[in-house]
């Protein structure tokens, strides 16, 4: 199956900068959010030097106010007709078939956005 995400995942930092340019953030900004202390370090992520693990993805997404999948893909979640049809029951088969680290992961993720409500 071919992976229709290949080459959307490294233009995740255009999609960061025009939410930046629209809200006024400077990678002073964001520097917080990515676990760094200069701008200079928020510049290699930006320039693809360095890669964003999935805690920094998650912390840069929340602090641009938008969606992971937004900022890493630059789809919606209404963009995936399947998304918005898939039932509890298909979530949890999916889950099953993870790894306990990934499964605990989603599970204390899904908890935190429930917070948020």
């Amino acid at each position: 199956m071919a992976n229709t995400n290949e080459g959307k995942i490294d233009k995740w930092p255009e999609r960061a900068r025009e939410v930046m340019s629209r809200e006024g953030l400077t990678y002073d900004d964001l520097s917080e959010s990515l676990g760094v202390a200069t701008r200079g370090s928020v510049s290699h992520y930006f320039s693809g030097r360095r890669s964003l693990s999935a805690k920094q993805a998650v912390a840069l997404a929340d602090r641009l106010g938008c969606s992971v999948e937004w900022l890493l893909t630059g789809k919606t979640f209404a963009d995936e007709q399947d998304n918005a049809a898939m039932m509890p029951e298909e979530i949890t088969k999916l889950l099953q078939k993870t790894s306990p680290e990934v499964y605990l992961a989603v599970v204390s993720l899904v908890k935190e956005l429930s917070k948020k409500k």
